[in-house]
Formats: C-alpha cells, structure tokens, sequence
C-alpha cells in the first residue's frame, strides 16, 4: 500500500491501488513477469545496432486505432 500511495502522490491522474503484483518484491516481478534474463551477451556475434530502414513512400499520418490494433486498457 505504501509503494501505491507513493505512486499516486507522484502521478494523481493514474489510479495505482493493490493489484495481484503488489506482494512481490521488485526482483521477484523482474524474474517471473518480465522476461529480462540477465545482461546482453556482447560476445556472441550479435550486432548491437539495427540496420538502417528504407523510409520512402510513407503515409503523411498513420493511426493504429484505425487499424483495429489499439485494445482496451488492461490490469498492469
């Protein structure tokens, strides 16, 4: 509860309250829930920087919602 009324004090336009997270420690939530496995392995082979992308021909102005790819807002 102490970590939600932090939060809420910081950002009064968010509603932050108990949710089924908010027993876990930082670290446990990092191990079960974010899939962050530890550092980059520098050294095997992958590049560190993605290849440029061609950017001609784009759309003026581009909208998910209008894709239909936009859900609702969920419990995070």
């Amino acid at each position: 509860m102490l970590r939600a009324a932090e939060n809420q004090a910081l950002d009064p336009t968010a509603i932050h309250g108990i949710t089924q997270f908010s027993d876990l420690t930082e670290d446990e939530f990092q191990r079960h829930y974010t899939g962050v496995n530890g550092g980059f392995p520098w050294n095997n082979g992958v590049r560190d920087v993605a290849p440029p992308l061609k950017v001609d021909g784009l759309p003026e102005d581009f909208d998910w919602r209008e894709k239909g790819a936009v859900t609702e807002v969920k419990m995070q």
